[in-house]
């Protein structure tokens, strides 16, 4: 949870943000625990739904993460969407309960996995008496994340706990004006973010908001992805690309999904320059930085799959040895030749 907490101050940093108010459903009221706790400056009021601040037994997760790790999100799905959902919501709404349900199976498994880790682990109990924020608990009786009091999050003295009848409550299943307008009129000004509520004029209007943009989110991630995927087989070949699929695992994956999505889906993909340009933007780069090893692959990637000659890798070493100095174009020399020789 500090990871997330951390992370959450680095973006308000980033946009520039002093203070804000904190709704926080299930991981997101875990994470405004270690905020209200750790960074209570930067918190004005909070609201705590559906969460807990610690799980005594770790087996539930333990588990949890081996299925997933034998048979993906998809060997827990109906699981989780019934601690998500009561059974006569799903029958009502069937719907909804398949979108839910797609949305769950489409997450990263890596990062669901994580998050598993997390939550194996949580005890928080000792951070609450350091929250002294305005603070709305809100708990459905059935949901059984919530439902043990000893993992249960009982209000500071200038906080209220609030119950409802139903399992767990999100903006997909249940009257989202209803639930925004009572954490509204419990905090006052505790509302989700400036613009949501106040350019859109309701609770509903921020709900569907809300959604859109975490939609659009997600698509525009996936698109990078699948574009950056496309450009980088473009550019260094299949056989190159699979062996480092081949060789991805829980420490790396994330690096190698940054460099999928930024390096390859919004840079190699820019309009302006065409790809030989930009491999030799990269070749020159790499004897600038004196950089062996990633030389030879930019190289033989260039030479394999980009239509580089020797003579063209030539020219550049020979550019480079007057902005770089002839010591880094000599160094570059010698690995040319090594790569040659194998």
């Amino acid at each position: 949870m500090e990871r997330f907490g951390r992370d959450v101050l680095a973006i308000l940093d980033d946009l520039n943000i002093g203070k804000v108010h904190w709704c926080g459903l299930s991981m997101g009221g875990m994470v405004g625990q270690w905020l209200g706790a750790n960074a209570p400056e930067r918190l004005g009021k909070i609201i705590l739904s559906n969460t807990a601040c610690y799980y005594p037994d770790p087996t539930n997760w333990r588990n949890r993460i081996k299925a997933v790790k034998e048979g993906g999100i998809a060997a827990v799905a109906d699981t989780v969407i019934a601690s998500w959902l009561s059974a006569d919501f799903r029958e009502r709404e069937p719907q909804i309960a398949a979108k839910m349900k797609a949305m769950l199976i489409a997450s990263p498994v890596q990062g669901y996995l994580a998050c598993c880790e997390a939550l194996s682990t949580l005890d928080q109990r000792e951070l609450l008496p350091r929250i002294k924020s305005p603070t709305l608990v809100i708990a459905g009786r059935h949901d059984t994340a919530t439902a043990d009091r000893g993992r249960r999050i009982d209000p500071q003295p200038d906080s209220r706990r609030e119950h409802d009848d139903s399992r767990r409550r999100t903006y997909f299943q249940c009257r989202a004006a209803a639930r925004f307008h009572r954490c509204r009129d419990r905090l006052p000004g505790a509302t989700l973010t400036q613009t949501s509520l106040r350019a859109n004029g309701s609770a509903q209007s921020a709900a569907r908001w809300l959604l859109a943009m975490t939609r659009r989110d997600l698509w525009t991630i996936k698109k990078r992805r699948d574009e950056g995927m496309a450009q980088r087989r473009k550019v260094l070949g299949d056989v190159w690309v699979d062996r480092s699929i081949a060789n991805k695992n829980s420490f790396n994956a994330e690096f190698i999904d940054l460099i999928t999505r930024h390096a390859w889906g919004e840079i190699w993909t820019r309009p302006h320059f065409d790809q030989r340009i930009r491999r030799v933007l990269v070749i020159g780069t790499m004897v600038a930085l004196v950089n062996g090893m990633n030389s030879a692959f930019t190289w033989r990637a260039a030479l394999t799959e980009g239509g580089f000659t020797p003579d063209d890798i030539k020219e550049i070493l020979l550019q480079q040895a007057v902005y770089c100095g002839v010591p880094a174009a000599n160094h570059a020399v010698k690995e040319h030749q090594r790569l040659f020789r194998s």
